[in-house]
């Protein structure tokens, strides 16, 4: 997986990783159920204005300008994606 780039904000070619990659899976919808705070998981992120779907480890966090952190690094996840599911890692 590549890293965020140097400003913390991940754009879509930082997200190398395809969704579905990993095989079948069962994912949990966002508008279901949120993960506890402070827990990483692997989520699915939907580009706002490509519509790609892609997969990436993310932290939940609960903070006044971000609901989502990067795992690796605790960088801010950029306002294009929309993470739409999410399963334990």
């Amino acid at each position: 997986m590549k890293r965020p780039r140097t400003n913390h904000l991940l754009q879509s070619e930082d997200l190398a990783c395809d969704a579905g990659a990993s095989g079948i899976e069962h994912w949990i919808s966002v508008k279901d159920e949120m993960p506890g705070i402070g827990v990483a998981v692997h989520c699915q992120l939907k580009g706002c204005w490509s519509g790609k779907i892609v997969e990436y480890d993310l932290i939940h966090v609960q903070e006044d300008d971000c609901s989502w952190r990067t795992a690796d690094d605790l960088s801010e996840v950029s306002y294009d994606f929309d993470v739409i599911s999410w399963k334990p890692i």
